[in-house]
């Protein structure tokens, strides 16, 4: 399919590039392309797609959603069915997906175990680590599943019957990156922020709900280069949700906030995230939508609207090895979205999704 797209302000990943014709011709942003179908784009701003760097997936109307509202990529985060991710790749016209297929943890608590469907428990059961010579096993495992990535959950008690142990996170880390992958972790205290930063993993999801991240440790956080994936609107709902079933908690999103607020000032790295899924049984965070809920979340938090698009297109594609993807540019991937309006300036014009390709094709919306 050749399509030019015409009158549109340009965002291109990083910056307002201002009115172009973009080019698109076999999934690919090209410089000209004759013979094109004409898209008439005044008024509207022309974006990358959007990544949603930390999701789990349930069927395939998870990619029909996230299409809808212009999430062209997906990183899942841990699905119970390998089979499931399997026949979402490559999905033509819909968003594309990344998985670490399932999580290494520790003993799960019968909380954490019960907010999950039975099979998401059922698989999580056989990811427990509890010594350094599991952990070989477990990551050649997931490799050979076809895991981009590998994940770790660091929860701790009552979420966890145990804790994972410093030496343990430290041989995770070690062994997926000699075996090329990066790790993400699943960080909700102070605790597991430290173990994380001292293990030099790659990226750390959520914020606290109940305490302040100390600046210190957010400055090594920063000196060691990790990246942080907060899911702003998936910590605002479960702290909501804690002050209701469990009030011992002390979440309070007001800190959260906080917590973000300082990752931002003194320059983590911060990239948009929504932890959408239907596995969990307090499900609040749909496919595709949050994202453009998260954005305006991160916009509250002190970034600017270009800020935080950024962190949604060209910096996660940089940061997660999607080296095709996340710019307009000649050569890249023909993901983009069309939007009303200039989400550069208001960033929930992002939600006036006009037109949506992926590799190219209109998206199967």
């Amino acid at each position: 399919m050749k399509t030019v797209i015409k009158n549109a302000n340009v965002f291109d990943g990083e910056k307002i590039i201002g009115i172009h014709d973009v080019f698109l011709e076999d999934g690919i942003i090209r410089d000209e392309v004759k013979d094109s179908e004409v898209i008439d784009g005044t008024g509207c701003t022309l974006l990358p797609g959007l990544i949603d760097s930390h999701i789990h997936l349930n069927s395939i109307e998870n990619l029909y959603e996230a299409a809808k509202y212009g999430v062209t990529t997906m990183l899942d985060m841990a699905t119970g069915s390998d089979e499931l991710i399997n026949s979402l790749r490559n999905q033509k016209g819909l968003t594309d997906i990344r998985s670490c297929h399932q999580t290494i943890v520790p003993e799960m608590g019968e909380f954490m175990l019960k907010a999950m469907d039975e099979e998401t428990a059922e698989h999580m059961k056989k990811n427990y680590v509890s010594s350094i010579a599991d952990v070989k096993t477990q990551v050649d495992r997931l490799i050979q599943k076809g895991a981009d990535y590998i994940k770790v959950i660091l929860a701790e008690p009552p979420l966890a019957k145990t804790a994972m142990s410093p030496e343990i996170l430290r041989e995770v880390v070690r062994y997926s990156h000699e075996c090329g992958k990066m790790v993400h972790v699943h960080t909700t205290s102070v605790h597991t922020y430290e173990l994380s930063i001292d293990a030099g993993v790659d990226t750390l999801h959520h914020l606290p709900q109940g305490e302040l991240l100390p600046k210190p440790l957010i400055e090594k956080m920063k000196s060691k280069n990790l990246t942080a994936v907060p899911t702003l609107f998936m910590d605002k709902g479960m702290s909501e949700a804690a002050k209701r079933i469990m009030p011992e908690r002390g979440a309070d999103y007001s800190l959260v906030k906080k917590n973000f607020e300082t990752l931002r000032e003194v320059g983590v790295r911060i990239i948009a995230g929504t932890d959408s899924n239907y596995t969990n049984k307090m499900n609040f965070v749909p496919h595709g939508k949050s994202m453009h809920t998260e954005l305006e979340l991160m916009v509250d938090g002190g970034m600017t609207p270009i800020e935080a698009l950024v962190s949604a297109t060209s910096l996660p594609a940089k940061t997660f090895n999607l080296g095709d993807r996340g710019v307009i540019a000649s050569g890249y991937r023909g993901d983009l979205i069309l939007v009303k309006g200039n989400p550069a300036e208001n960033i929930s014009d992002i939600r006036n999704i006009q037109k949506v390709w992926i590799a190219g094709e209109r998206a199967r919306i």
